[in-house]
């Protein structure tokens, strides 16, 4: 197969340009969407001012010190600038181009991290920067907070709402842009599901409609379950966000309420149930057939690891008498579950355990949940893939003429997407080792300060910074040290690959209109393409683009 940027191909005859209504359409509904959500914390905010009141004083300062006017406020801005792009974009039935794909996509995280800072920043409470990184954070769901204890309970309701629409945003991302951008960043979808890769525009609108709901279901059962468990209303409707998220913890939780033995039970079940693959729930309710979850390879490795790696933890613990035999079982695997799948709830101190049991944790959180979730890291079946080809890389040393195939589970995976993932790997340990300089250059912290505070932030898991000592707690972090964990948060939660290719992807859809202006006075010529410019999916139709995917992922000839 020869080289992306050594293969030629014909310039599109008459292509149009890039189309900035179509990205303002969609861009205003998906604003006002998320506009809308703000109505739940500006309800709660009503409700909490109204109770505050004791009839001493204006019942107007009871609002405004619940958050009131902090929330009603990004309410008619936000609401306002959505209306304002659907009346002046258009929305067009066909075929969503890769290059308008990618640049929605930027700028509509980019709008979310400055949505979610208003109603901190009006409120007078954050200043600017404190509150753009508690945006940054909720959004990208790694659970680093400034939020002090005597918050009103709207603003945690809303980090905790942040958090759920950072988790169903990268859901709905992978899915529809992500995966066809990218050719999944070395990512292969379970066996025996069918890819859900369209580029017509009412095709992802329905996918994106069936995630979200599948999403909003598990999201009402957790809140149900939490609720039984013990926690009141509040509590368990900001542990909901928090889990199904990956999105770590709130400030209202009681740490006696995370040792209860049925809190921790339903907590785990939640968090495991919430790092698996949401289009696989999809398939399995469909076919109302939920034993198929456990079919699939990546589940079955990423059950066996927690379940080994916290049986070992536990033992680490009982040795050095942290704590009895049972609760160091109980803690060992419930801490296993919380950083494998990047939720990082928990009320422990790590410094006192065993280096054993924290390196467990480290790499718990380095290898992340599996693919389709909002979990971070680098995902089970991606490092799964990547020791399997080290192992054949291994066997072809002893046997120079054997073919040895990658299988995950069952089915054979192309070298394309073999040769993805170790480079998404070599990039991932790039960024991280680069992100780990800056910390320690920008701030005094010490160098497994730094990395524990970089793995956090890039596998989205706060709780990773514990593990050394430095606080998930940002306030006291040095302005630059908050601007580099913002940027690694960023990076990490577009799965790194998407982060740089995003940007090439914009890169090529103002290229090409240079070069469509170019090229209508010279049809038929042919380039080069460059090592970032990504074909323009409409050039596909549904059948080729169905073709290209199955070659991709593995299924057709090399």
């Amino acid at each position: 197969m020869r080289p992306l940027q050594e293969k030629p191909y014909q310039c599109q005859k008459g292509g149009a340009d890039t189309d900035y209504r179509l990205i303002a359409g969609i861009l205003g509904r998906l604003i006002s969407f998320a506009s809308l959500t703000l109505l739940i914390p500006l309800a709660y905010a009503l409700y909490d001012g109204s109770t505050a009141y004791d009839g001493s004083k204006f019942i107007g300062a009871a609002w405004t010190a619940s958050g009131l006017p902090a929330f009603a406020t990004t309410l008619a801005v936000s609401l306002a600038l959505g209306i304002v792009l659907i009346a002046t974009g258009a929305y067009r039935r066909g075929v969503l181009p890769i290059g308008e794909g990618s640049m929605l996509l930027a700028l509509f995280f980019s709008y979310m991290t400055v949505f979610g800072m208003l109603p901190y920043y009006s409120s007078g409470r954050f200043d600017l920067l404190d509150a753009f990184l508690e945006s940054v954070s909720g959004f990208t769901t790694t659970g680093m907070t400034i939020l002090p204890g005597d918050v009103p309970p709207a603003f945690v309701l809303w980090r905790s709402l942040t958090q759920w629409l950072g988790g169903l945003f990268i859901l709905v991302a992978f899915f529809t842009v992500l995966f066809p951008l990218g050719g999944a960043f070395g990512l292969v979808l379970p066996e025996g599901s069918r890819a859900p890769v369209s580029r017509r525009l009412s095709s992802i609108s329905r996918l994106a409609l069936r995630v979200a709901l599948t999403y909003l279901m598990v999201t009402a059962v957790l809140m149900a379950v939490f609720r039984l468990a013990g926690a009141d209303f509040f509590d368990a409707v900001n542990l909901a966000f928090a889990v199904i998220s990956s999105g770590g913890t709130h400030n209202t939780l009681e740490p006696g309420l995370m040792n209860d033995g049925i809190m921790s039970a339903a907590l785990m079940v939640g968090m495991l149930f919430s790092s698996g693959n949401f289009l696989l729930y999809h398939e399995a309710l469909r076919r109302r057939n939920p034993i198929n979850l456990f079919r699939y390879a990546e589940h079955r490795i990423f059950l066996i690891t927690i379940l080994t790696a916290g049986l070992l933890m536990g033992v680490s613990l009982w040795a050095h008498g942290v704590y009895g035999f049972l609760h160091s079982l109980h803690r060992g695997l419930f801490e296993a579950v919380s950083f494998a799948t990047t939720t990082g709830i928990s009320t422990a101190e790590y410094l006192p355990w065993p280096p054993f049991a924290r390196l467990c944790m480290l790499l718990l959180a380095f290898t992340g949940g599996c693919i389709g979730s909002a979990s971070g890291g680098l995902k089970v079946a991606r490092m799964v893939i990547m020791l399997k080809s080290l192992w054949g890389e291994i066997k072809k040393i002893l046997h120079p003429q054997a073919f040895i195939p990658v299988y995950l589970g069952r089915r054979p995976v192309d070298s394309v997407i073999v040769n993805r993932v170790m480079g998404f790997f070599f990039l991932y340990i790039s960024v991280l080792f680069s992100g780990v300089f800056l910390i320690s250059l920008v701030s005094d912290l010490s160098l497994m300060e730094s990395l524990m505070l970089g793995v956090s932030c890039l596998s989205s898991i706060a709780s990773a910074a514990k593990l050394a000592g430095a606080s998930a707690v940002f306030s006291g972090y040095p302005p630059l040290l908050k601007l580099v964990c913002a940027l690694l948060m960023l990076i990490g939660r577009l799965e790194v690959f998407a982060f740089f290719l995003l940007f090439g992807a914009v890169k090529h859809s103002g290229d090409r209109e240079k070069g469509r202006g170019s090229s209508r006075g010279g049809e038929g010529k042919t380039r080069t393409r460059g090592p970032w410019e990504i074909r323009d999916a409409s050039a596909f139709s549904d059948s080729q683009s169905g073709s290209f995917l199955g070659r991709l992922l593995g299924g057709g000839r090399k």
